[in-house]
């Protein structure tokens, strides 16, 4: 498989989750549901906390990660993504807003570390092909929740 339809598959997968689980998509809302929980916060918190890391990590980023692509950051990244969303079934409701918002910070890693592969191996007249299917992809994952 060539790198680009690689870097397709991992943005569109990581995206997709973002929206179906904790960016308020339907999983979370029927865990809500199941819990008696009030969800509709849950996504200011992660964007408040995704927003504010992106633009602290444009300063930090250069000197955290080598210039090597370490995809360590990425699999700490997914992990710590992984485990915060799992907690949604282990902690009372009135604690979600935590879990939210180390997933909110633990994303950018990914995304950091996938932009660097991006703009070092994509040429700069296919990155809009590639970033738009990657996004066409997230949203079939978001539109099958919801169906």
């Amino acid at each position: 498989m060539n790198i680009e339809k690689r870097l397709i598959l991992q943005i569109g997968f990581f995206f997709g989750w973002l929206l179906v689980f904790p960016v308020y998509g339907p999983l979370l809302i029927k865990l809500g549901d199941i819990k008696s929980a009030n969800t509709s916060d849950l996504a200011t918190y992660f964007l408040v906390a995704h927003a504010a890391t992106f633009f602290i990590g444009g300063w930090l980023f250069p000197q955290l990660v080598s210039k090597k692509n370490n995809p360590l950051w990425s699999l700490i990244s997914l992990s710590l993504c992984l485990l915060s969303s799992l907690t949604f079934f282990l902690i009372p409701s009135e604690y979600w807003s935590i879990p939210t918002v180390i997933t909110g910070i633990s994303a950018v890693l990914f995304i950091f570390q996938w932009g660097l592969r991006f703009s070092s191996y994509v040429p700069s007249d296919r990155r809009i092909h590639v970033m738009a299917k990657g996004m066409i992809l997230a949203n079939i994952f978001y539109g099958l929740s919801i169906a």
